[in-house]
This record gives structure tokens, C-alpha cells and sequence, in this order.
């Protein structure tokens, strides 16, 4: 309207233009432009390192230009000369000493501004900032209220379960149309021995190349996020050096990068990861609209885990009576130790479970097993001296346990034993001696 309105103040061929500062990165953006295609502005205008319109803001005074091909200071001379542009007149957009942006009006002949002109411009930039800052202040309303609204929407979504997988599902549901610039959202969760951070969810990525990708990444993000306990942000994945993804980002057209901590109780247990399919500079208000957000997850993802570890001792609980209940019911070894293997299985979820017992010539020869599981020797069961775990928690009389077994160097293997749990799949391993007072029976 402000732009329509000089077209009948000024007789001269003229082009204007008004551009706001993006308080966030400190750049001029166009905001409206009248008598050229705002597209081929955009594309064609380069911000230099001189910009005048800073210097209007700074001085908060009008800058004239009589010949912009003749200036010294003019960064886009080609530009000026392809469109015509000769003279220019830049105005500040102030209101109550704040500074919005600049009012720039370009003549196609060279011209002498009056200062009746300019004080007719100046007029007209003084209401036309009051009218961009009222519309700032609603949309920023608008904008708050929406947002606030979403965030609501979340936090009852997401408190309205004490289901982990629920709980992660609807966040990451909800994230997309709160942020429409998101391609791709998941969450991590801290593994406390190694230090890093494990992908646990995700949309719009595969969850397990994710979790591959981020296993033999560095960790420095990891360490930073838990260090600071504080946002971080990338603004361009395949070329920051703090990352070590590019591959997957660039295969998946991540581009922008933002990481959100989760803090329960001063703690950090995880992250929320948000990743944008184009260069994003995330300002300071989705930032902490995200760690609103994160700070809500948080509690619902704690309590979540809080409950299914309830509901996991309950199960173990009421499995071990039972599993109580069913060994005294006979006094056949076979049978109990069957019934022990079954149930070591359906508790611990387990692909296979073996109970060993001491015999009379001091040996320790399987009794039952359940599930997959390795015969000591191809002639018989004994567990042999020195090979495999379950000698090393006879020899040592404690719980030992291995994370991976195969590549495990404390732990010897036969080269049966070996070939064994390469071909099974199988890794880890835990084994626990049985004792009855105070003496060693079995494992």
C-alpha cells in the first residue's frame, strides 16, 4: 500500500523497495519491492561488506546517491545499470528508537533529491514503520499463540501415555507441523558407559542406518550437548567439521542441524534431534520453542521409563514366584531344570539359557538348556578349564558377563566356541555361579 501510494507522489520513472533487519543474523531481507520482480531481486542483489543501508540505520539519517554508477561506495553497479537505476534515497524504518529496516527509493533518471522530497519521505517511512511493526506484533501474537497451542497439543499427547514407544512416536509426530521446515526429526537417548548418544526414534530417517551411522561417528556432539547442557546448532551438516555424518546427511538431504538437550532433574538423558531440508539459520524463538518442548519430553519420556521398569520388576517378580512355585513341585533334577531354563528365557528374554551342575569327579556338566546354546565339546557337555565364560565365573566364583564375546579380549575361545557364536549371532553373555551353602554347585 506504502510502495502503491508514492507511485502518485513521484512523476519520475522510479523503482522502490523496503527491507527489514533480521535480528537474528544481522542481514537486510526484502520485505516488498514496487515496479521490479521481486524473484529477480532477490536473486540478483548481493549484500556487500559496505552496505549503505546499515549506515542509515546506524546514523538513523536519509543517505542520498545523485549517480550510483559514479559512487565509489555502489556494490551492485551491474545490477543498478541493467535495471536503469540511477539516483537513490534511503530512509530509516525507526519506531521508538528501534530500528526495523530501510525505505529505499531508486529513480531511472539521474535527479537531485528536494528537501521537500525527503521530507515527504521521511514522512512516509515514519507511518509506514509504525504500520510494519503493528503487523509484526500480530503476526509475532498470532505466531506465539499458535505455537503455544501446538506445544499444549504435545504435552497432552504425549502425557496421555507411559508408553515409551508411544511417547516418542506422537513427539516426533507433532514436531512436523509445528516446524514445516523439519524433514526429519528423532531422539537419542545417552548410553552412560560409552558416552555417546543412541538413536532410539526417529521419522523420516531409518532408525537403524541412524543408529549405525551415529556408532562410529566421534561423539563430539555428544560430549558437547552433555557438557553445556545447551542447544546446538549446524548450520550446514555437509560441511561442519564438529560432525561426522556427512554421508548420511547428504544421502538423506539433511542440511540445517538442530539438537535440543533432555534434562530430568539437572540430568541429561538424551537429546531431540531436528534436521531441515534446507540451510536454516534456527532463530533464537524456535530455539526456545524446541527447549520447551524438550523440557516437556523429557518428564514424559522419564516417567515413561519410570513406569516400564516398574511394570519389568513386576513381571520379574510375579515370573520368579511362579517359577518358585513350579520347582517345588517335584523333586526330579531334570525336570527343575528344565523348568529353571524355560523360565530364565521367558524372563530375560533371552535366546538361550544353560543350568550346569558340579558333579562328584569336581566337573561341571550341563543338566538342561533351553533355546540356543553351545555344547562345551563335540565328545561331551563338561565346561573345559580356561575356555569360555562360564569357566572363568567357575574359576573366579562371581557373575562375569560380556558384551560381545566374540571380540571380548579377556575372554579365551576355542576355535569351536568361536565359530559357534559367529554362526549363532549370538554376543552377549552372562553367567552366574549357584551356590548352596556357601558352596559352589553349579552355574
Amino acid at each position: 500500500m506504502l510502495l502503491e501510494k508514492i507511485d502518485l507522489f513521484i512523476t519520475y520513472p522510479s523503482v522502490t523497495t523496503v527491507r527489514l533487519l533480521n535480528k537474528d543474523n544481522g542481514q537486510f531481507e526484502l520485505l516488498a519491492c514496487r515496479n521490479i520482480d521481486a524473484g529477480e531481486w532477490k536473486k540478483e542483489f548481493v549484500i556487500g561488506s559496505r552496505v549503505r543501508a546499515r549506515r542509515v540505520l546506524d546514523t538513523m539519517a536519509p543517505v542520498t546517491v545523485r549517480n550510483l554508477a559514479a559512487d565509489p561506495t555502489t556494490h551492485n553497479a551491474s545490477f543498478y545499470r541493467r535495471h536503469g537505476l540511477i539516483s537513490y534515497a534511503s530512509l530509516p524504518l525507526v519506531v521508538r528508537d528501534e530500528p526495523l529496516g530501510v525505505f529505499n527509493l531508486y529513480t531511472k533518471e539521474e535527479h537531485e533529491f528536494t528537501s521537500q522530497e525527503m521530507e515527504f519521505l521521511t514522512t512516509l517511512a515514519g507511518q509506514a514503520a509504525v504500520a510494519i511493526r503493528n503487523a509484526q506484533l500480530y503476526q509475532q501474537t498470532e505466531r506465539h499463540l499458535r505455537r503455544i497451542e501446538a506445544v499444549n497439543e504435545i504435552d497432552n499427547a504425549i502425557t496421555s501415555t507411559l508408553s515409551l514407544e508411544n511417547v516418542l512416536k506422537v513427539l516426533l509426530e507433532k514436531i512436523e507441523p509445528l516446524c514445516p521446515i523439519a524433514v526429519a526429526a528423532g531422539v537419542r537417548f545417552l548410553d552412560k558407559e560409552s558416552g555417546k548418544l543412541v538413536p532410539i526414534a526417529a521419522r523420516n530417517i531409518p532408525l537403524e542406518e541412524w543408529r549405525d551411522h551415529v556408532a562410529r561417528a566421534r561423539g563430539l556432539l555428544s560430549r558437547q550437548l552433555a557438557g553445556t547442557k545447551s542447544p546446538i546448532v549446524i548450520l550446514n551438516m555437509l560441511t561442519d567439521s564438529r560432525t561426522s555424518l556427512h554421508n548420511f546427511a547428504r544421502k538423506y538431504g539433511l542440511v540445517s542441524y538442530l539438537g535440543v538437550p533432555l534434562i530430568v532433574k539437572d540430568e541429561f538423558i538424551g537429546n531431540l534431534v531436528i534436521y531441515t531440508k534446507e540451510q536454516h539459520e534456527f532463530s533464537a524463538e524456535e530455539i526456545e520453542l524446541f527447549t520447551i518442548l524438550a523440557r516437556q519430553a523429557a518428564i514424559a519420556i522419564h516417567n515413561a521409563r519410570l513406569y516400564e521398569e516398574t511394570e519389568r520388576r513386576r513381571h520379574e517378580a510375579e515370573e520368579l514366584a511362579r517359577v518358585a512355585g513350579a520347582l517345588t513341585e517335584t523333586l526330579d533334577p531334570n525336570v527343575v531344570g528344565e523348568r529353571i531354563v524355560t523360565s530364565v528365557r521367558q524372563l530375560f528374554r533371552v535366546r538361550g539359557s544353560t543350568l550346569r551342575l558340579r558333579h562328584v569327579d569336581g566337573s561341571f556338566r550341563r543338566l538342561a538348556s533351553s533355546g540356543e546354546t553351545f555344547s562345551q565339546t563335540s565328545a561331551g557337555d563338561a565346561v573345559l578349564s580356561g575356555a569360555g565364560l562360564t569357566s572363568r565365573a567357575i574359576a573366579e566364583a562371581k557373575p562375569v558377563w560380556s558384551r560381545d564375546i566374540v571380540n571380548d579380549p579377556e575372554i579365551v575361545l576355542t576355535p569351536e566356541m568361536r565359530e559357534y557364536q559367529i554362526n549363532s549371532g549370538n554376543r552377549s553373555m552372562i553367567v552366574a555361579p549357584l551356590r548352596a551353602h556357601d558352596k559352589l554347585i553349579g552355574t
